[in-house]
């Protein structure tokens, strides 16, 4: 009787292991989490002349700095002429692009007028976290703001044939990822920023298990500190863009 009393607890333990609750972790950190809108102007050539057309996109974000600092990835923001973020209570306010680093997909925005007690996340240790570990995503995937979907880390996929910086590391993941998604933050158990969404890979245009995330690691490394140093100089290469 009672290795069966044992057995039952440890079943229930696995049980309760395998239905854990994000809900007390998802309303901690939320609130640092923000949605993205960006406007882009191209002109065109046709046979009626020049027209200049306007794109829009949408993409999520991470408040890290309390001076309204914002992690998310390149291609949501960097050809953007204009840059909106919508915070979790709804308001709206003008950012610009700080720093942009194309290869590792990864950028930092500001916020031009930063209101006061932001809320920022924490940023974690990727190295330390291992494959087969609980992961979750918030973002905006198809514009649903705030959507919390969970998996686990799959894999870690490092290429080592990058021109400007040796080593870009991407974290991958069965969470599901969809449009919306990218640039927002991928977090362990613990509520630590791990990641920053990029990429999925999929046959149908939606997920399908295969998700990517620039690792914060790699992004402290290429974009967080070095925006930090305030004699950082504007330049630009095909690979890496700095702002003022």
């Amino acid at each position: 009787m009672r290795t069966m009393i044992i057995f039952g607890m440890l079943f229930l333990n696995i049980e309760l292991a395998q239905a854990r609750d994000y809900s007390r972790i998802f309303a901690k950190v939320d609130p640092a989490i923000v949605v993205i809108e960006t406007s882009e102007t191209n002109i065109e050539f046709s046979d009626k002349g020049v027209v200049q057309t306007t794109s829009r996109g949408l993409g999520s974000g991470v408040i890290f700095a309390k001076t309204g600092q914002i992690l998310t990835a390149s291609h949501v923001v960097h050809d953007a002429n204009e840059l909106t973020v919508e915070l979790h209570d709804g308001r709206r306010l003008k950012a610009r692009v700080l720093a942009s680093v194309i290869s590792a997909d990864l950028a930092v925005i500001e916020l031009v007028n930063p209101p006061e007690n932001l809320v920022v996340a924490k940023l974690g240790d990727s190295d330390d976290t291992r494959i087969g570990e609980e992961v979750f995503v918030i973002g905006a995937p198809y514009g649903l703001d705030h959507t919390l979907t969970t998996g686990n880390l799959s894999g870690r996929r490092v290429q080592t044939d990058g021109v400007v910086f040796p080593k870009v590391e991407f974290l991958q993941t069965d969470a599901p990822i969809n449009q919306g998604n990218s640039g927002g933050p991928m977090f362990n158990i613990r509520g630590e920023v791990i990641g920053i969404v990029s990429s999925i890979q999929s046959q149908s245009g939606g997920n399908e298990g295969l998700g990517f995330a620039a690792s914060i690691n790699m992004a402290k490394d290429v974009i967080i500190d070095p925006v930090s140093y305030t004699h950082l100089r504007a330049h630009e290469t095909d690979s890496y863009l700095v702002c003022r």
